[in-house]
């Protein structure tokens, strides 16, 4: 939201070298920013949410083997535990689906995701093959049981570990993306401006030092308001805020 502003910001400090269908069009435009900016926030949001969920989903899927393992002479913890271990292969399937469908409505790489649900499925059918040697009347059969599947679970959490890395870089190039945007478009905008401030010979008179000094005086105390035309046209209030920041 401060790009937002700091755009607006720009609008209303050029505002009287501007026609009024030139500040339509910009306040149009800091709308288009503000619209973009909040659908790419419930994207990334959902996204890493999804993502943590699965690894969560998953390291709690490998603790329900191990109690398997560990509590599973007894009768009742063998079948809560394996009841728990069940649950926690859906919910890891059931985050990295919605994960992959969101990424495809994006048009966002889903390799990553395919090939981690294919080694997911492919780890719990090797776990539950394994399950069938586990006899509660040997006493050596966790350690039996263990050594069938030790270290199998390993290329799916290092999968889903990248996984998520890959949702926060999205974060941070989406971000970035967003940035460049609105300085392309108060680039754009600021070239609009008439030549006199130019020839002031004030540095911060130029466009580019301008551009700079909207991103560096935009303070968050300034007064809220409830949308972008609002914020335009009640400027006086505010804008003694940004002169003085």
């Amino acid at each position: 939201m401060a790009l937002v502003i700091a755009f607006l910001i720009t609008i209303i400090l050029l505002g009287t070298g501007m026609g009024f269908f030139s500040v339509k069009y910009c306040i149009a435009k800091g709308e288009n920013i503000s619209r973009r900016i909040k659908e790419n926030s419930q994207f990334l949001t959902t996204s890493i949410d999804l993502a943590r969920s699965a690894q969560v989903s998953f390291k709690t899927q490998v603790q329900e083997w191990k109690n398997i393992l560990l509590r599973g002479s007894n009768a009742e913890a063998f079948a809560r535990h394996l009841e728990g271990f069940n649950k926690q292969i859906e919910l890891t399937l059931h985050d990295l689906s919605a994960l992959e469908t969101l990424f495809k409505t994006s048009q966002t790489d889903t390799a990553l995701i395919t090939r981690s649900m294919a080694d997911q499925q492919k780890l719990a059918a090797q776990y539950r093959e394994a399950l069938k040697s586990f006899n509660p009347a040997r006493p050596e059969t966790s350690a039996l049981v263990d050594n069938l599947v030790k270290g199998i679970d390993r290329p799916v959490s290092d999968a889903i570990d990248a996984l998520v890395a890959q949702a926060q870089k999205l974060g941070a190039d989406v971000t970035q993306a967003e940035e460049a945007a609105f300085h392309q478009s108060t680039k754009w905008l600021l070239s609009r401006w008439s030549p006199r401030s130019a020839a002031t010979g004030n540095p911060e008179s130029s466009p580019p030092a301008t551009a700079r000094l909207v991103l560096r005086r935009t303070p968050e105390r300034l007064p809220p308001t409830k949308n972008i035309k609002s914020l335009v046209f009640s400027s006086h209030r505010f804008l003694p805020f940004f002169l003085s920041a």
